[in-house]
Protein backbone atom coordinates (compact mmCIF):
# COMPACT_ATOMS: atom_id res chain seq x y z
CA UNK A 1 0.00 0.00 0.00
CA UNK A 2 1.26 3.46 -0.79
CA UNK A 3 1.67 6.17 1.82
CA UNK A 4 -1.29 8.08 0.45
CA UNK A 5 -3.54 4.98 0.62
CA UNK A 6 -2.52 4.30 4.23
CA UNK A 7 -3.24 7.87 5.29
CA UNK A 8 -6.56 7.89 3.44
CA UNK A 9 -7.48 4.61 5.14
CA UNK A 10 -6.80 6.15 8.57
CA UNK A 11 -9.07 9.08 7.73
CA UNK A 12 -11.96 7.08 6.22
CA UNK A 13 -12.02 4.01 8.51
CA UNK A 14 -15.22 3.60 10.52
CA UNK A 15 -15.79 -0.14 11.14
CA UNK A 16 -12.75 -1.42 13.08
CA UNK A 17 -12.56 -1.28 16.89
CA UNK A 18 -9.13 0.32 16.67
CA UNK A 19 -6.69 1.62 14.06
CA UNK A 20 -3.05 0.64 14.05
CA UNK A 21 0.00 1.36 11.90
CA UNK A 22 3.48 -0.10 11.77
CA UNK A 23 6.03 1.55 14.04
CA UNK A 24 8.29 2.66 11.16
CA UNK A 25 5.34 4.38 9.47
CA UNK A 26 4.42 5.99 12.82
CA UNK A 27 7.91 7.45 13.26
CA UNK A 28 7.77 9.15 9.85
CA UNK A 29 4.20 10.51 9.89
CA UNK A 30 3.08 10.68 13.54
CA UNK A 31 1.86 14.29 13.42
CA UNK A 32 -0.09 13.74 10.22
CA UNK A 33 -1.59 10.52 11.63
CA UNK A 34 -2.65 12.30 14.82
CA UNK A 35 -4.29 15.03 12.76
CA UNK A 36 -6.18 12.51 10.60
CA UNK A 37 -7.44 10.68 13.68
CA UNK A 38 -8.50 14.02 15.17
CA UNK A 39 -10.68 14.85 12.15
CA UNK A 40 -12.12 11.32 11.93
CA UNK A 41 -15.24 11.57 14.15
CA UNK A 42 -15.45 7.80 14.76
CA UNK A 43 -12.19 7.50 16.71
CA UNK A 44 -10.36 9.01 19.65
CA UNK A 45 -6.63 9.51 19.29
CA UNK A 46 -4.30 7.43 21.44
CA UNK A 47 -0.78 6.03 21.33
CA UNK A 48 -0.38 2.44 22.47
CA UNK A 49 2.81 0.64 21.45
CA UNK A 50 2.44 -3.11 20.90
CA UNK A 51 5.24 -5.60 20.25
CA UNK A 52 2.91 -8.05 18.58
CA UNK A 53 -0.69 -8.36 17.39
CA UNK A 54 -1.75 -11.47 15.47
CA UNK A 55 0.68 -11.59 12.51
CA UNK A 56 1.79 -7.96 12.87
CA UNK A 57 4.99 -7.00 14.71
CA UNK A 58 5.90 -3.63 16.25
CA UNK A 59 2.68 -1.71 15.76
CA UNK A 60 1.25 1.46 17.25
CA UNK A 61 -2.48 1.67 18.02
CA UNK A 62 -3.38 5.21 16.97
CA UNK A 63 -7.17 5.34 17.32
CA UNK A 64 -9.82 3.80 19.55
CA UNK A 65 -13.43 3.44 18.44
CA UNK A 66 -15.81 6.08 19.76
CA UNK A 67 -19.22 4.62 20.62
CA UNK A 68 -20.82 7.70 22.13
CA UNK A 69 -23.19 6.98 25.03
CA UNK A 70 -22.64 4.26 27.62
CA UNK A 71 -18.94 3.94 26.83
CA UNK A 72 -17.92 1.85 29.84
CA UNK A 73 -20.19 -1.05 28.99
CA UNK A 74 -19.43 -1.03 25.28
CA UNK A 75 -15.69 -0.52 25.52
CA UNK A 76 -13.82 -3.67 24.51
CA UNK A 77 -10.40 -4.86 23.50
CA UNK A 78 -7.58 -2.31 23.40
CA UNK A 79 -9.81 0.50 24.65
CA UNK A 80 -10.75 -1.41 27.79
CA UNK A 81 -7.15 -2.50 28.35
CA UNK A 82 -5.90 1.06 27.87
CA UNK A 83 -8.42 2.53 30.32
CA UNK A 84 -7.76 -0.14 32.94
CA UNK A 85 -3.98 0.32 32.77
CA UNK A 86 -4.12 4.12 32.88
CA UNK A 87 -6.65 4.88 35.60
CA UNK A 88 -4.86 8.02 36.83
CA UNK A 89 -4.87 9.84 33.50
CA UNK A 90 -7.85 11.51 31.87
CA UNK A 91 -10.25 9.20 30.09
CA UNK A 92 -10.14 9.41 26.29
CA UNK A 93 -13.91 9.33 26.12
CA UNK A 94 -15.32 11.47 28.91
CA UNK A 95 -12.32 13.58 29.99
CA UNK A 96 -12.58 12.49 33.65
CA UNK A 97 -9.82 10.78 35.64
Amino acid sequence: MTIFQQLLNIYKTHQEHFIFVEYEFWKKFKYLIKFLIYINPNYKSCTIFRKEYKIHKNIVVVGLKWYGKNVKRRTTGFAKEYLLQNKKIKCLYCGKK
